[in-house]
């Protein structure tokens, strides 16, 4: 098993990708990484990456946080295969349409004003746990990242009013103990439906720097 990723590379944007004055070259020049690479674009490199390796190990010099891109399947985008000879895949239908009960709930409950409320939050605006901290930042390097973290928590727990089972999953990178956070909502339907967000951010990471930095 493998995983496709694009990895974009902020100092070779203008030079090109795996061009000897990046620093891409330096990862795969050699076996077996060379291998890895399937193409050499103008937005990045897409590499595989087997099971049991970290797409981390290619964190290339100079990039910034969000530079590797997952890429997956997606079976939406494609119909049910006629399996008839010749039969080439037909594009999905488009999605349903909400109802004007529906398109009035999201009106009512998803305003501009709303949503600032909770990034000034997470954003050295406004307090944000129960304890009153005000997270100065997110950066795993911060020590507010812990702080960020029990905010989700508690918002969570708030906003699903006991029907959210929210949990802490802690992990280890580059030697810190770490937390992501899940909500699990159970539903009357089968199948799964993922509503992820990346929590921390790339803004201070210095403990005593300006609030909103």
């Amino acid at each position: 098993m493998s995983d496709l990723y694009l990895l974009r590379d902020d100092r070779q944007l203008r030079s090109g990708f795996l061009t000897l004055d990046g620093n891409s070259s330096n990862f795969f020049e050699a076996a077996p990484d060379a291998r890895s690479i399937l193409a050499s674009t103008e937005e990045g490199l897409i590499v595989t990456v087997s099971a049991g390796s970290s797409v981390e190990d290619y964190h290339f010099s100079g990039a910034q946080h969000g530079h590797n891109l997952k890429l997956v399947p997606s079976i939406a985008l494609i119909d049910t295969f006629d399996l008839q000879a010749g039969a080439e895949p037909r594009m999905a239908a488009a999605a349903v349409a909400l109802t004007p009960a529906e398109r009035q709930i999201l009106h009512s409950r998803i305003q501009a004003e709303h949503l600032r409320s909770h990034v000034e939050r997470y954003a050295a605006i406004k307090p944000a746990a129960s304890s009153g901290a005000v997270i100065k930042s997110r950066h795993i390097l911060h020590p507010d990242n812990g702080t960020a973290v029990t905010a989700l928590v508690e918002d969570l727990e708030r906003i699903g009013a006991g029907r959210f089972a929210v949990r802490r999953h802690r992990f280890t990178h580059e030697g810190r103990l770490l937390e992501n956070v899940e909500a699990e909502l159970t539903g009357t339907l089968d199948g799964i439906v993922l509503i992820t967000a990346h929590m921390d951010s790339t803004a201070a990471r210095q403990t005593g720097v300006p609030a909103g930095s």
